[in-house]
């Protein structure tokens, strides 16, 4: 199966990150995309329909797409492993994050890439005390990289908003891209998840592509997610809203 898997931020000319104290990227410090060219990628390059929309949720915070792929898991509706579209400024593969008290603090994040066992994983984000270590840890930078823990994705497309092929992303040393080549101005990868004796556990192919580029991939969507994001984003942007709800079928 295949989840297609948007943040409006690929749709501004530039890559952005939060800024102090704001609740919004500011309008003045980005250009958004047209609606006619928003209304050409999604139709010519993402392949999507009005006609045929695909079920999916419109959703806050980007990280909800992992709890949004969990539910369709539970009820039977997505089967693992899937492919995930990423259509993103950024990887969602950062593994830092800082604790409460605003100090650098990976320590419960490097104890669940540790545990050998996916089924501990699964459970220390999504049933230990009523969901604590979740909404600690897991963020818009780095759900992608519990979905792989959970062994949910055996392939990620990552769809770039620039026209050069980058890789912006911190990994954490259990989690390490090896192999890496570039074919017809794609870059594949493999990531591998390694359990605490540095063994390799869980492989999964990832390609990196422009935003210029069209691809096999994609197409043919069991579902979508896409994320406002709204400290990347500027209110000004906030008109794609009602575009992307043309083409999907909430859920």
């Amino acid at each position: 199966m295949k989840v297609l898997d948007i943040d409006l931020d690929f749709f501004l000319d530039r890559v952005t990150f939060p800024i102090s104290n704001e609740t919004r990227y500011p309008d003045e410090n980005c250009e958004v995309w047209s609606k006619e060219k928003v209304v050409e990628y999604l139709e010519k390059t993402l392949k999507l329909s009005k006609n045929e929309k695909i079920r999916g949720r419109i959703i806050t915070n980007h990280n909800e797409s992992l709890d949004f792929w969990k539910e369709q898991i539970v009820n039977g509706k997505l089967t693992v492993p899937f492919q995930i579209i990423h259509i993103d400024s950024h990887s969602d593969l950062d593994y830092i994050d800082r604790s409460i008290d605003g100090e650098l603090d990976s320590s419960g994040y490097m104890q669940l890439l540790k545990l050998p066992n996916v089924k501990d994983r699964y459970h220390f984000i999504y049933e230990l005390r009523t969901m604590e270590l979740h909404d600690r840890w897991v963020n818009e930078g780095n759900y992608l990289i519990f979905a792989i823990a959970f062994e949910w994705v055996n392939k990620i497309i990552y769809c770039t908003n620039t026209t050069e092929v980058y890789d912006n992303a911190d990994y954490p040393e259990q989690f390490i891209f090896k192999n890496s080549k570039e074919i017809n101005n794609k870059y594949s990868k493999i990531l591998f998840l390694a359990n605490s004796n540095n063994k390799e556990k869980y492989l999964v192919d990832y390609d990196i592509i422009t935003k210029i580029q069209e691809d096999e991939c994609f197409g043919n969507y069991d579902f979508v997610t896409f994320s406002i994001s709204p400290q990347y984003t500027p209110r000004k942007s906030d008109f794609i809203i009602d575009i992307i709800k043309e083409y999907i079928d909430e859920i």
